[in-house]
């Protein structure tokens, strides 16, 4: 299907998202395992994002929303044709 089709952009993007977490002292040090969706846009900057569940603490959670609005910019912007929003699990431990 289309899905392994854009896998290597969402590979991109778990690669940043994951990066920016072990940037985080707060979200570094945390351990969870999350689902997110992510919304690119054709410059490669994160339009929109939101967590699918709750990692169980509040101020972790309000961590990883401010770390994913904040995320750079990656070099490739979304395919014009790649359905969103993109669904990632990110982990922490």
């Amino acid at each position: 299907g289309s899905g392994s089709r854009f896998a290597w952009y969402g590979a991109l993007i778990k690669e940043r998202i994951q990066e920016t977490v072990s940037r985080e002292k707060k979200l570094r040090e945390a351990d969870f395992r999350i689902m997110v969706n992510v919304w690119m846009n054709a410059s490669g900057a994160v339009t929109r994002a939101e967590l699918l569940d709750s990692t169980g603490n509040a101020d972790l959670d309000s961590a990883l929303k401010v770390a994913l609005r904040n995320l750079p910019p990656l070099r490739e912007g979304a395919p014009g044709d790649m359905p969103q929003p993109i669904k990632l699990r990110i982990t922490a431990r």
